[in-house]
């Protein structure tokens, strides 16, 4: 194989390998992400969300389902970009927080396209909002006009209960493309604010998801439900010791499960401050052992309410007594392993490090097959040819400026600068007397002949100059030859 075919399949073979990590690793981009916040896109909104940071709004992105909204005891304003047109309607539990007292912008409604010219410019309290939509409602009844013209709606307000829905035609009346008209982002801005509420963007819609959040409230609901099983049994065993002699294995059972009981409930506080994936997946795995210590004592309660045999029902309960102990442990390491610094591990562990790797590995198997070897022959650097010269002549130079010796410069310097002047005037080659120099220049030139006496002058041998003088002295030589 030539060295050129060589070059040539492995040029081939490095671009084949970064289209396909391209292909692979880069984030892929969808129409979902139309009206989100985290898209920099013209059909995004980031800039907005950017714009409302920046006047001091209180905003956040909700990345879950809307049903986990129900206990806020706040009331709360929704902000709904959908990425495509969807019908104007609600659904039960969309309708059942509204009337609680809770908003619903909703941008991006179908509607009817009407005879309207698609790029208008409607009125408002902030100035002209830009639309770019032919799609108009036509409000009646309960339904009342926010923003739009004689062809109807843009932006429309739906009472729903204590609480109210509002619907735009565009899901664009604030996108990113239109950061130049400030009219747009300050209306939206007005519409969705309100003091009292909470003020929440919809991400989840978008395919965002706060899966940490909603992974430790179903561990939470669980853990939940574990415990009321656990006060049920509870009382099982009470109404069970009733009449019955206490001993001292009961009370120190009883005692361990009470300084459980406080040290989970110090641990959930721990857990609620510095909860992370791997905390949460430790609680799941605690809230499975105590589930399982649970279900043995309810085991014990059972067996001793059928057998009335305390021994027995005792040892069960030691055993589910061990079991939940594990579980706190569990929890407890959860927490401390959170608590620690972060070490060199933990931050690679979180950094996406793939795709660098494995370029990294495609290099380096490429450098292997080519044997490290370059891509063609090695070419020797160009010497560049000295000028004897003029190396001469500059090292001459800089002896002579050391030692300060303008009288030798002066000198060597004037005769020949006075030849040069002798042979341009047709005198010759043999140095002629200054007066006579001086008169055959001022017949021929018609110059004043106090300039060529000067620097004739300063060619008196064994006189020695500045060197500012050497150079104005110079400068007045070559001002005659010109």
């Amino acid at each position: 194989m030539t060295m050129n075919r060589r070059i040539t399949l492995i040029g081939v073979i490095v671009i084949a390998v970064i289209i396909l990590l391209t292909l692979i690793a880069a984030p892929s981009t969808s129409k979902i992400n139309s009206g989100s916040t985290y898209s920099r896109a013209p059909d995004g909104y980031g800039a907005w969300y950017a714009f409302m940071q920046q006047r001091g709004t209180p905003i956040q992105r909700w990345q879950q389902p809307l049903a986990n909204l129900i206990t806020q005891p706040r009331p709360v304003t929704m902000v709904r970009v959908y990425s495509g047109l969807i019908p104007p309607r609600l659904n039960e539990q969309e309708e059942y927080w509204l009337e609680q007292g809770n908003r619903l912008v909703i941008l991006g409604v179908r509607t009817r396209a009407i005879a309207a010219e698609f790029s208008s410019l409607q009125k408002s309290p902030f100035g002209d909002v830009k639309i770019d939509t032919r799609r108009r409602f036509k409000p009646g009844g309960q339904f009342s006009q926010a923003l739009g013209d004689k062809f109807g709606a843009v932006v429309w307000r739906q009472p729903q209960g204590k609480g109210e829905v509002i619907f735009a035609t565009t899901p664009y009346l604030a996108a990113n493309a239109y950061q130049d008209y400030l009219s747009n982002f300050n209306y939206l801005a007005d519409i969705v604010s309100q003091k009292e509420n909470l003020l929440f963007v919809d991400e989840y819609i978008h395919g965002y998801k706060d899966l940490p959040n909603l992974r430790k409230q179903a561990v939470r609901q669980r853990e939940e439900a574990v415990i009321t099983r656990e006060q049920a049994v509870s009382k099982r065993e009470e109404a069970l010791n009733t009449g019955e002699p206490d001993n001292a294995e009961q009370r120190g059972i009883r005692n361990r499960e009470k300084a459980l009981s406080e040290q989970e409930k110090a641990i959930a506080s721990r857990e609620q401050a510095n909860a992370d994936k791997q905390a949460i997946s430790n609680r799941e795995k605690a809230v499975s052992e105590r589930e399982s210590a649970v279900k043995q004592r309810e085991e014990a309660a059972e067996a001793r309410e059928i057998t009335s045999y305390p021994k027995q029902a005792i040892n069960t309960r030691e055993r589910a007594v061990k079991a939940r102990e594990r579980a706190v442990k569990a929890r407890e390491a959860a927490v401390n392993s959170r608590e620690e610094a972060d070490n060199l591990f933990t931050y690679l562990t979180n950094t996406p490090l793939f795709p660098a790797l494995l370029q990294a590995g495609v290099v380096l198997l490429v450098l292997i097959w080519a044997k490290n070897h370059r891509f063609g022959a090695t070419v020797p650097l160009e010497t560049a040819e000295i000028d004897n010269s003029q190396a001469y002549i500059q090292a001459l130079a800089g002896v002579l400026q050391k030692a300060e010796s303008t009288e030798f410069v002066v000198e060597m310097v004037g005769k020949e600068e006075q030849l040069q002047l002798q042979k341009a005037l047709g005198l010759g080659l043999v140095p002629l007397e200054p007066e006579v120099l001086i008169d055959a220049w001022v017949q021929q030139t018609g110059a004043n002949p106090k300039d060529l006496k000067q620097v004739l002058q300063r060619q008196s041998p064994n006189r020695r100059i500045s060197e500012q003088d050497l150079l104005s002295w110079l400068g007045k030589w070559q001002k005659l030859r010109l």
